[in-house]
């Protein structure tokens, strides 16, 4: 199985969250044969993961790492370990500012979890593989 692996740290501010979601976007066009739904699913959910770290760690980097196979994306969003709690689905509130980016998470990817090997965690994007979108 051919399998492409991308990866790249990125500092732990909120800016930084559109920086690795433009960086996303451009791996995965550069890959081709990625259909559009997919990559914006993978976009979407990074912007989360990303999100994620940023407010709950104190982290200094975030390194993310995309395995991209023939019908499989697998992006994971690494920090330093130093959130209160491991990353878990919660019930927000319907007027809270936070509190839903796990939940579309666990709506959108066809897989996610913790990492094994670190802090962090991971999700799943199955696709057919065909000719993207120009």
């Amino acid at each position: 199985m051919n399998t492409a692996i991308h990866c790249r740290a990125f500092a732990r501010y909120v800016d930084q969250v559109a920086r690795a979601r433009a960086w996303l976007e451009d791996t995965l066009a550069t890959a081709g044969h990625i259909p559009d739904d997919a990559r914006a699913t993978a976009v979407l959910l990074l912007s989360e993961a990303v999100t994620n770290a940023v407010l709950h760690t104190t982290s200094r980097t975030i390194t993310v790492r995309v395995e991209l196979s023939p019908g499989r994306l697998r992006v994971e969003a690494q920090d330093e370990g130093t959130g209160a709690t491991k990353p878990h689905v919660v019930q927000a509130d319907p007027d809270a500012e936070h509190g839903r980016g796990l939940r579309i998470m666990s709506a959108f990817a066809h897989e996610w979890g913790c990492l094994d090997h670190s802090p962090g965690l991971y999700y799943v994007i199955a696709f057919t593989p065909g000719k993207a979108a120009p």
